[in-house]
């Protein structure tokens, strides 16, 4: 009698270390798993932080053409002014505007919105603006 009582705890205690193998060998294939998840993850966040600063780069860059673009139109217009031709640019083209470039900054600030970008906005009072 003793001696069965034996067999069963070595079988109980078997069949546990089996489970337990199972166990083990269920939690390494989900923490492989995870580590491969976590990694793709890793790489889609640098994808986007490089979009962003690309991004970023290109509007500064924009928003800086835009002001030199101002400044010398500026000083087209006090020159045709000071000529004697009038308001300049204004009188003969009506308001300047530049629709491709309002299109690319707008589109540019929308993606930044999206990831969440903490980055400054272009305002439009730099889009729209009368030279004279």
């Amino acid at each position: 009698m003793e001696k069965q009582f034996v067999d069963l705890l070595t079988e109980e205690l078997k069949l546990q270390e089996a489970v337990a193998e199972e166990h083990s060998h269920l939690m390494n294939i989900t923490f492989g798993e995870a580590k491969r998840v976590a990694s793709q993850y890793q790489k889609e966040v640098e994808k986007c932080i490089t979009s962003t600063e690309t991004c970023e780069e290109e509007r500064e860059r924009v928003e800086a053409s835009l002001i030199r673009e101002r400044k010398s139109y500026d000083i087209v217009g006090a020159t045709s002014s000071s000529n004697g031709l009038g308001r300049g640019i204004n009188t003969a083209c009506g308001p300047f505007n530049y629709p491709r470039l309002e299109r690319f900054l707008q589109t540019g600030n929308a993606w930044l919105n999206l990831v969440g970008a903490k980055a400054p906005r272009i305002s439009p009072s730099l889009l729209h603006f009368q030279l004279f």
